[in-house]
């Protein structure tokens, strides 16, 4: 279940920074998590241009890439928990010989994807994660399928499976909500108040701009929920509360009285905070 508290809650995780996320009380750092996005992100600019996360537009594409991130973090997390229980393993030298193949496969020979990776700033540590947990995710697809199954279908089945029955507890946004795609400052200044959003409904420092439309406030309490209970759909006894800080429409998803996820309200649109 979604945005439980847990364990984490009074750790040393807690006191120094939560982490993204954490699948089954393991945790998921938050700058794996960030590096991954910016990645990601590098990847998509330089396929379609570097103004593709710009704009209101971009704040939603990049919100959206961050969540489908996150959601295959999780995934990943869950095979890999699942190839511990089993006692599967791959090696670093395993790992190394998988990368120089691809290595090889798409750029000539590893020499050139070296250069690459350089002048993308990536780190061999972070392509030799990404590559084991693929190797991961092709034994335990292989471990797990009965004989004369098809793996794929069998392996897709098990892991929405495990999914369900996964406790999965998503702790905070690893990007700036408002933050344009070019480095902006947030809409909410760099006052005392801190930055905009964040989890536990704590606003962005400022005043609320005044009372809300009702029509305004309908819409962006239902489409809140509607995208919270896609990732929720087991969850019960939420309420949406909405709030004008001027500089944004700020939704918090509340339940007992404590905000357990926020959103930013724009044009039709909710970003996580």
């Amino acid at each position: 279940m979604y945005a439980e508290k847990n364990d984490w809650e009074f750790s040393r995780e807690a006191l120094l920074g939560r982490p993204a996320v954490v699948v089954n009380g393991d945790p998921i750092a938050r700058s794996e998590a960030r590096e991954r996005l910016n990645v990601s992100r590098l990847m998509l600019e330089k396929e379609y241009g570097k103004g593709l996360f710009a704009g209101d537009r971009g704040r939603v594409l990049l919100g959206r890439l961050e969540r489908d991130i996150l959601e295959k973090m999780v995934d990943e997390r869950l095979v890999a928990q699942e190839a511990s229980r089993m006692k599967i393993r791959v090696g670093d030298d395993r790992v190394r010989q998988e990368m120089q193949r691809i290595g090889r496969e798409i750029y000539g020979n590893w020499e050139n994807c070296q250069a690459s990776l350089k002048e993308d700033d990536i780190s061999q540590e972070y392509l030799m994660n990404h590559v084991r947990n693929l190797l991961l995710r092709q034994e335990v697809k292989k471990a797990k399928a009965p004989s004369e199954t098809d793996l794929d279908a069998y392996f897709v089945a098990w892991l929405e499976q495990d999914r369900r029955s996964a406790k999965v507890t998503f702790n905070q946004t690893i990007i700036p909500l408002q933050a344009s795609a070019q480095g902006q400052r947030s809409c909410c200044g760099s006052g005392g108040g801190g930055g905009c959003g964040g989890r536990g409904g704590g606003g962005c420092g400022a005043k609320q701009a005044g009372p809300l439309d009702p029509e305004l406030k309908s819409k962006a309490s239902a489409a809140a929920l509607a995208e919270y209970r896609k990732k929720n759909p087991a969850e019960k006894d939420v309420e949406a509360k909405v709030t004008d800080y001027g500089c944004h429409i700020q939704v918090d998803i509340e339940k007992g009285g404590r905000a357990i996820w926020s959103y930013s309200y724009q044009d039709g649109n909710v970003i996580d905070n």
